[in-house]
């Protein structure tokens, strides 16, 4: 009986402590980091403190568990360098060394002691191919500021971890809350103690703006953006190759449809081209480009969605800042001395801002420049431009050849 109860406090001892997992594959074609990115076989338990380490990186944090990659130490030393590492993700699977699990409870535990972070922190959300990449190389350049490149810690929880919910609202719960809290609170322990930050977001992470102005209201907001029309084309370019989402169209709009083994590539498809936004809505444009949308149009209700959400934060009084991305090319100096001064950083690193900016700011990457030069370019035809103007008139949206600015 003695032996038995051992035995059990052990078990429990257990349950408060990560549990480390060894990579025994990686699969090949598979970049982002993902709950299926890895085989894993169990290794051994640790303290969770553990995880506060600086070459150990949040993954994803669930309702009952929290995921980590661990890095080399030699190797974590520059997998902040954003001209290494254009896109923090990509590069934590590609070096990942081992995968910590961590109980949510103890998660709490270890992130409520963390000491309140008053450092200045700086966050560009944006519509994709709109040169956000850039501004990840602009503050890369600048003395004292550390950079996280799209971590994809929602992202992925929200894409793969779940198929059958309602992000919209459970954007709208404490449990949520939390979630994005616990994560920002993880990052910020990585950056350097006197550095600032500046953190480029990803997809739905937009949901994560009222939490940020409440939480940490000392924390300032960027939104970049491009016309429809030049970032769809340049969407194209990059990714239509890939073929992400046209296989999917079909089961979206026929819900009645047996869905099997596919049905969770087909709700990481729509997340993605949606961030969560209004299902109801997205719905609604999306089946107005009928029939068979296409790349561009997916793209077109991306941005739309995405800009249509930003203009209800906007007017719902949060603090956000736009850059356009067509004044950052014509007076890129003008443009930078701006945002360094609506940021507080002193307009003398204007210059510095600038030669960072004539790099391929993307470069290593599978659609950095020389890459994209083998992709097909999207043909323009009177029906596709039909099924965007439908997507784009179906959120209020100015069509696709006319210039769009935020008031």
């Amino acid at each position: 009986m003695a032996a038995q109860l051992t035995e059990i406090r052990e078990g429990k001892e257990k349950l408060k402590t990560a549990q480390v997992l060894k990579i025994c594959y990686r699969f090949k074609y598979n970049h982002h980091v993902n709950p299926t990115s890895f085989c894993l076989i169990h290794e051994r338990f640790i303290q969770t403190e553990a995880v506060l380490q600086p070459h150990i990186y949040p993954v994803y944090i669930s309702e009952d568990v929290a995921r980590f990659i661990e890095l080399d130490q030699q190797m974590s030393l520059g997998i902040l360098n954003t001209r290494k590492h254009p896109i923090l993700s990509h590069a934590l699977t590609a070096n990942a060394v081992k995968v910590i699990d961590v109980p949510r409870k103890d998660l709490d535990r270890i992130v409520s002691q963390l000491p309140d972070d008053r450092r200045r922190v700086v966050w560009m959300f944006h519509t994709t191919r709109c040169g956000s990449t850039v501004w990840s190389q602009i503050f890369n350049s600048l003395p004292d500021w550390t950079v996280f490149s799209e971590p994809d810690t929602h992202f992925y929880r929200m894409i793969y971890l779940e198929s059958d919910f309602d992000y919209e609202k459970l954007t709208q719960t404490k449990q949520y809350e939390d979630m994005v809290v616990s994560s920002i609170q993880l990052y910020l322990n990585l950056a350097p103690k006197d550095n600032n930050i500046f953190w480029k977001a990803t997809i739905t992470d937009y949901h994560m703006i009222p939490i940020i102005q409440k939480r940490f209201p000392h924390h300032k907001i960027l939104f970049s953006y491009r016309d429809v029309l030049p970032s769809g084309k340049s969407y194209f370019k990059a990714f239509a190759n890939l073929d992400l989402m046209r296989f999917v169209v079909y089961y979206v709009l026929n819900p009645w449809l047996p869905r099997g083994s596919d049905e969770d590539r087909i709700h990481a498809c729509w997340m993605a081209f949606t961030n969560g936004f209004s299902k109801t809505r997205c719905l609604t444009a999306i089946r107005s480009a009928l029939p068979d949308p296409g790349v561009m149009e997916w793209f077109v209700l991306f941005w739309a969605s995405t800009i249509t959400m930003v203009q209800e934060q906007q007017r719902s009084g949060l603090k956000i800042k736009s850059i356009k991305y067509e004044d950052m090319q014509t007076e890129p100096a003008k443009v930078i001395n701006e945002v360094f001064k609506y940021v507080d950083i002193p307009t003398n690193f204007v210059e510095l801002g600038l030669e960072a900016t004539e790099k391929d700011s993307q470069a290593g990457l599978h659609f950095d420049q020389q890459h994209r030069k083998k992709n097909p370019a999207w043909v323009r035809t009177s029906e596709s431009v039909r099924k965007c103007n439908a997507v784009l008139s179906a959120f209020d949206l100015p069509d696709l050849d006319s210039s769009f600015t935020f008031d």
